[in-house]
């Protein structure tokens, strides 16, 4: 038996909504849009842990599945202010990312008001939509600059390649000579496995970094060895 307000129990499920309670709310149609926008920019939604956070993180499927692009504007403004790395943010990122319509959110992404701490996420954002644009490609070449770890995650994940001049002058940059660390050893493979994503089948001018790679990685594992048996 379905409920009569099906949108009222969605503060109750800290781990999700059930499959039959998403359906109940779907099923509404436009009825439940008022409802649902109410949860999703409640004033106490951005307060960690409240219930009022849990019911606007479950609402944002829903009311994605029922507005598509109208409800962007809301959830652009839930990636740029809601708790970094929290449920809130999580569920609108995931909601933007469930719009079919890339160039448009593409374009909002792009006139998105925007902070040194918010910018990846934006960024991930327009990666993940796999939009061609040359302002998207600007944006995340700015994050290679100032991270080459994630730059190089997000280069990868657009898949355009005007990034690979880029991508193979940040490897080229890193310092491979001297022993690396887990962190530096992760962080060459990441801006390497970028680079062999974007370069495709022309693969020929990265074989000498394919070796430098290697070569760094095994010297630091030997060093590595040789630190253990002196233990």
């Amino acid at each position: 038996m379905a409920r009569t307000d099906p949108v009222s129990h969605l503060h109750r499920f800290e781990s999700g909504v059930p499959a039959k309670l998403r359906a109940e709310i779907v099923a509404l149609g436009p009825a439940a849009i008022p409802a649902l926008e109410r949860l999703v920019t409640a004033e106490r939604a951005l307060e960690s842990g409240t219930p009022d956070q849990i019911a606007a993180a479950n609402a944002i499927g829903p009311y994605v599945e029922l507005t598509g692009l109208e409800g962007l504007p809301r959830l652009v403004r839930l990636v740029l202010t809601a708790p970094l790395d929290g449920p809130l943010q999580a569920s609108a990122m995931m909601g933007i990312l469930a719009m079919t319509d890339h160039n448009a959110v593409t374009e909002v992404l792009l006139a998105a008001p925007t902070t040194e701490e918010r910018e990846p996420y934006l960024v991930e954002l327009m990666a993940r939509g796999r939009t061609r644009h040359p302002s998207v490609a600007r944006r995340i070449a700015g994050v290679l600059h100032g991270n080459p770890r994630l730059g190089a995650q997000l280069a990868a994940l657009s898949g355009d390649p005007v990034l690979l001049p880029a991508v193979r002058a940040t490897f080229d940059a890193l310092p491979l000579s001297g022993r690396l660390d887990d962190w530096e050893a992760d962080t060459a493979m990441l801006v390497f496995e970028a680079v062999v994503t974007l370069a495709g089948a022309d693969n020929r001018p990265d074989l000498g970094r394919q070796t430098r790679l290697r070569a760094a990685l095994e010297l630091s594992i030997l060093r590595h060895e040789q630190d253990l048996s002196r233990r």
